[in-house]
């Protein structure tokens, strides 16, 4: 939290301190004394000092006590009691003339940043003057600069000795993203590359530019956890993940809600439940590519994956505080591409290796599908035998590199894969086996001819892979 001292210069106190009149009830006293003053604010039971430039939450109660005993006049500062001021808080705090709902305000501020000299106006991209009548619960710690006045020369070469020139558009709009109120993206970005690529140099530059008042650091494989789901209240507006490898997501079903800023219960240690609707951006990263209890597209789809291309420069023990010294400069470069990455429809512009990389992972949920596309075509005429085109599968799979799945799942998905696909027993030989009627082996297919012409001499009858000829066994089919 911010420094009381900090805090309490940016309040408009009024003219005339409280004092203390009425001995026996000093708290109904300062409670109406409140009520009068319009300084202290509630949202959801949670109190909020309005500075000049916006609503801050104060979520330790003794801080707020210290604040508050600022508003009472020097004679009687130090005679009244900490509990009278406990009190009249609890009197407050469901008083309707002091409370604020944030939601109420969040679609029309969307398009705007609440920033150190200003306000900044994305469609316009200008600066505007601090006005509280936008009822923002932050402000962030970066000033924006006019484009003639940047300097980014350290940046630049950030850019290129580290995150690589393809990643430069994409990392702009990245860090612009994280500044900004857009929810409507609904994706986490995470940054992959080597050990000592100056990737957490990024998660550093963005907390610097918002302000460790408004960033939490839950690791990224705990993010849709409970505890981590009632951290993201009080004008959280960044969740920035360090890890050298995360862990398995656990949490699926919350991963998926947080990203998506969709309400949720969260619960604190010893605290009870309490509903939550998290506009936070989550920024990760990392040596590896997060894993995940359930794996599947929807997980997949909230992740925007950037490759980083590793250090390349020569050692300095100065480069964090010269990239430090350019965070507002670099910020207000990021800003201004915000109206073009909404007009894009949040196109984050990937390279081609990023790409690549996510890509891969959705292939490896699919590789069932992915080998019936490669490998076989729908024929009602064709069949194959279960046992024969599982063999092909494991051995398509190491080829490229892929983890297998079960025999059951696998052959579920082979069911399912098409309406014309019926199990039954197929021709072996002189006899049948359990099969699949509806598949054909597609001809001139490299990655498979050899496996198949190995299975079709090998004398093994019941790997057999075939289509279907005039010499079916005259015995009915089972």
């Amino acid at each position: 939290m911010k420094n009381i001292h900090d805090l309490i210069a940016k309040i408009n106190l009024p003219s005339e301190l409280f004092r203390v009149i009425n001995k026996k009830d000093v708290a109904e006293d300062l409670s109406l004394y409140l009520i009068g003053v319009k300084i202290l604010f509630f949202n959801n039971f949670r109190p909020y000092l309005k500075l000049n430039t916006h609503y801050h939450y104060i979520p330790d109660e003794d801080a707020l006590i210290a604040i508050i005993k600022y508003m009472i006049h020097p004679n009687d500062r130090y005679s009244i009691k900490t509990q009278d001021v406990k009190e009249s808080v609890l009197r407050v705090k469901d008083c309707l003339e002091l409370q604020i709902n944030f939601e109420d305000h969040y679609e029309d501020n969307k398009n705007y940043i609440n920033v150190a000299n200003g306000v900044y106006d994305i469609n316009k991209q200008k600066l505007l003057p601090h006005n509280n009548n936008y009822c923002f619960d932050y402000c962030f710690a970066f000033s924006y600069i006019p484009k003639n006045d940047r300097k980014l020369d350290t940046y630049k070469y950030f850019v290129e000795s580290s995150i690589g020139n393809n990643n430069e558009a994409s990392l702009l709009n990245v860090i612009g993203y994280s500044l900004s109120s857009l929810d409507d993206v609904k994706k986490a970005i995470i940054f992959i590359g080597p050990g000592n690529s100056a990737k957490s140099k990024i998660l550093d530059l963005i907390e610097k530019g918002i302000g460790i008042d408004y960033v939490r650091t839950n690791a990224f494989d705990q993010i849709g956890s409970e505890a981590s789901v009632a951290s993201y209240e009080g004008g959280i507006k960044v969740n920035l993940s360090r890890d050298v490898t995360i862990g398995k997501i656990k949490e699926d079903g919350g991963f998926k809600s947080v990203i998506s800023c969709e309400p949720i219960n969260g619960r604190l240690l010893y605290k009870n439940h309490t509903s939550v609707t998290p506009r936070v951006h989550f920024i990760a990263a990392s040596n590896a590519f997060p894993q995940y209890r359930n794996p599947d597209d929807a997980s997949l789809d909230r992740l925007t994956v950037i490759r980083v291309a590793g250090y390349k420069g020569k050692p300095d023990p100065k480069f964090p505080q010269k990239l430090f010294s350019e965070v507002d400069s670099i910020c207000s470069e990021a800003v201004d591409v915000l109206k073009n990455f909404i007009e894009s429809n949040y196109d984050f512009k990937l390279s081609k290796e990023s790409l690549e990389l996510i890509n891969h992972e959705k292939a490896k949920l699919h590789t069932a599908e992915s080998f019936l596309n490669e490998c076989f075509e729908f024929d009602t005429n064709g069949y194959v035998s279960s046992v024969g085109l599982y063999n092909m599968y494991i051995d398509w799979c190491k080829r490229n590199a892929f983890e297998p799945i079960g025999k059951s799942k696998f052959y579920d998905i082979v069911k399912l894969s098409n309406s014309s696909i019926i199990y039954k027993k197929v021709p072996n030989g002189a006899s049948y086996v359990n099969g699949f009627y509806g598949l054909k082996l597609r001809t001139n297919i490299s990655t498979c001819d050899d496996n198949y012409n190995k299975i079709s001499n090998s004398g093994d009858k019941e790997n057999q892979v075939k289509y279907d000829t005039d010499e079916k066994p005259k015995s009915k089919s089972a």
